[in-house]
């Protein structure tokens, strides 16, 4: 601010104090000083936070400017006759109200200024950040103790967010960017500046210092992003961890497995306030096989994949995208027994009862059933052949196959149906089809599966094969190779198997009759069953064996049962099953026949 001097009544004598007017004064008379520089106006205030105004004034000789206030400065001090002007800058109150006198002297002529800095305003409440941060909420702020500097510690920041610092009515923002400086983000605040946007995701200590009016942003810890789902066999009750990439703001998951039906999404700490899912739908990456990418956003819609198996999961919050990397599919699982009855003697035999009752597992309307199972065992049994093994009271039964609310019926089958076969062992084997019903079939979900009638004890359930060869000409016949190796699920020694089985089908294989069918190459061929280190043999297969029965469609079926070698069943843990010989391919195992 500039001010005219209006007026200077008089100029007699040199500077008071100044040193280079000392010469002029006359030794033996008094010095007299006037108050002749008027100013206008007689005084200014300014802020608390700091100011500087400035007035000008015409010195009729040298003059210099003083004030006895420690928290004004005049530039410049001093100066030659003629027009001047100086520039007064009050330093920051914190305090109450003040004021102070500054007066321009020229040799016996002086003039007064008078400074008025108002109070401190900043003093009534705290102060808190504002904003979209926290859900909208205001983060609180504490004092450092002189009320001059303020911390928010930990204060959780997300891309796309945005606050002010904020007390009572005043609002501070940022005046230009922030700048990096020892590994901290520092930058100027003004009233109504700018909103400030922090570089990166995280829990930030954040300072506000209105010593010099500046805030200080540190990263104190990176965001923990999680997965959360039904996957691992949770039910979103667990969350599973990522890993920080060396890029910032990328979170991987490594080698997860998925199964048909899982969901999941990704959320931050455990807090379903910060979860990501799905916007739209995953896309196939055009250029990367089995590899497939989608956009997420703030409450998206759970993430299922297209398909089983292992997958390597890469979160980016730079941009809010997820790509998923099929790395491995899942081992071919053969389902040896689906369920057998652990007490016939118990659970009782069936009569009009709804005891054996089965179902899909996770259906609310199950909760009946003696036992239920998992998806894909349960498309299995309403798609594909599956056998009944049953114990009948005595010459007369029915077994009537229906839903669990009597409302359809596959079939009731009575003795002498060609459906049945004897096992010789007082059991008996019906084969059950669902495949060509399809209204059957469509309300099994729902209603479950009973199996009911009179007259006998189911005693177990269990799929056609046990292992099917998925590719036999790939895998190719058997020419004194080790290709066809079977072996105990979790074995290390297994790890050259075709594939393994589970302990309860292992067992099975080990300690009952089970079925072999393969394509023979010719004429001849030679079935040698052995150990995976050749070092026993169970048998040696030739054509016109006892063991051997002819399918009528160019296979053959061999019946093996290697529990009558106590010897070479001691070593299968080990060793491994491996089929081998000359002139046949191994095309399915079975339990049920």
């Amino acid at each position: 601010m500039k001010h005219k001097i209006l007026s200077i009544i008089a100029a007699a004598a040199a500077v008071l104090g100044a040193a280079a007017c000392t010469d002029l004064l006359e030794q033996d008379k008094p010095v007299e000083i006037a108050m002749s520089i008027a100013v206008q106006p007689d005084s200014l205030e300014v802020k608390a936070e700091g100011d500087a105004v400035s007035f000008t004034f015409n010195a009729p000789d040298y003059w210099f400017a003083s004030c006895p206030a420690d928290w004004v400065t005049i530039d410049p001090a001093s100066g030659k006759p003629g027009d001047a002007t100086i520039t007064v800058k009050a330093a920051q109150n914190t305090g109450l109200a003040r004021s102070a006198m500054v007066t321009v002297t020229s040799k016996t002529q002086r003039g007064q200024f008078k400074i008025k800095q108002a109070a401190w305003p900043y003093s009534a409440s705290a102060w808190s950040l504002s904003g979209t941060i926290n859900g909208g909420s205001a983060v609180a702020m504490a004092d450092q103790g002189d009320g001059l500097v303020w911390k928010a510690a930990k204060v959780a920041f997300h891309a796309g967010e945005a606050f002010k610092l904020k007390m009572g009515t005043v609002t501070l923002g940022l005046e230009g960017a922030l700048s990096v400086a020892d590994a901290a983000y520092i930058g100027k605040v003004k009233k109504d500046g700018s909103n400030i946007v922090l570089p990166e995701n995280g829990y930030w200590d954040i300072t506000l210092d209105l010593n010099n009016w500046t805030i200080t942003a540190e990263l104190a810890d990176r965001f923990n992003w999680t997965m959360v789902g039904t996957i691992n066999g949770s039910d979103w009750t667990e969350d599973f961890a990522m890993a920080a990439d060396d890029a910032k703001l990328v979170w991987t998951a490594t080698k997860i497995a998925y199964n048909p039906g899982e969901e999941f999404k990704f959320r931050m700490d455990g807090l379903d306030a910060f979860s990501l899912g799905l916007d739209g739908a995953l896309a196939a990456d055009a250029e990367a096989e089995d590899t497939f990418n989608g956009n997420l956003k703030s409450d998206g819609a759970n993430i299922t994949l297209p398909e089983e198996g292992y997958w390597t999961l890469t979160l980016n919050l730079n941009d809010n995208t997820l790509k998923a990397v099929l790395v491995e599919r899942f081992p071919q699982v053969h389902e040896g027994v689906y369920w057998e009855n652990d007490d016939p003697e118990g659970h009782g035999g069936v009569s009009w009862n709804g005891v054996y009752r089965f179902g899909l597992k996770g259906n609310d309307g199950n909760n009946e059933c003696i036992t239920t199972f998992p998806e894909e065992v349960w498309t299995k049994i309403k798609t594909k052949p599956f056998y009944l093994v049953f114990a009948p009271a005595g010459d007369w039964y029915q077994v009537q196959v229906t839903d669990g609310w009597w409302s359809a019926n596959w079939n009731v089958i009575q003795p002498g149906n060609e459906l049945l076969k004897d096992n010789g062992d007082g059991t008996l084997t019906l084969k059950i089809d669902f495949s060509g019903n399809a209204d059957f079939v469509a309300g099994l979900d729902q209603k479950h599966l009973l199996f009911t009638g009179e007259g006998y004890t189911p005693l177990g359930l269990y799929p056609e094969n046990t292992w099917e060869n998925d590719d036999p000409e790939g895998h190719g016949a058997v020419s004194w190779s080790g290709q066809y190796r079977f072996g105990l699920e979790g074995n290390d020694g297994n790890n050259e198997c075709i594939t393994t089985f589970p302990q309860s089908i292992w067992d099975k294989l080990k300690t009952s009759t089970f079925y072999l069918t393969f394509a023979p190459g010719g004429d001849w061929y030679q079935v040698q069953v052995t150990t995976g280190w050749w070092s026993s043999n169970w048998k040696v297969l030739q054509p016109g064996d006892e063991l051997l029965v002819d399918n009528g469609d160019g296979t053959l079926t061999a019946t093996i049962n290697v529990s009558d070698n106590a010897d070479f069943v001691s070593l299968l843990d080990a060793q491994h099953l491996l089929f081998t010989g000359e002139g046949y391919t191994p095309l399915k195992i079975q339990l049920i026949r």
